[in-house]
């Protein structure tokens, strides 16, 4: 019997962070940072790069791709003025 080694929602992650983050895959986190009393930092997360999933160029690329999904394609609902946002549809392997 295979082992799973990622779930569906873990694969997508690292693969759009990476998009987003020149092609470099870094483990999630939730919180960044957190904020003492005073407003300075208290704690800050260590971002852990896990490798690179895809060249610069690929990344640059799948980012305008995705990026005209929300300005020309099935996302435009969800564009928000002044922001630069991606998207992806649907249909995806």
């Amino acid at each position: 019997m295979a082992e799973t080694l990622a779930t569906n929602v873990r694969a997508c992650h690292f693969d759009a962070a990476a998009v987003a983050n020149d092609g470099v895959a870094v483990s999630p986190y939730a919180v960044s940072r957190i904020f003492g009393p005073d407003g300075s930092t208290a704690e800050e997360a260590e971002v852990a790069e896990l490798g690179r999933a895809m060249s610069s160029e690929t990344a640059v690329t799948l980012t305008q791709m995705m990026e005209r999904v929300v300005t020309e394609g099935t996302g435009r609902g969800a564009a928000v003025p002044g922001v630069r946002e991606s998207g992806k549809c649907g249909t995806s392997t």
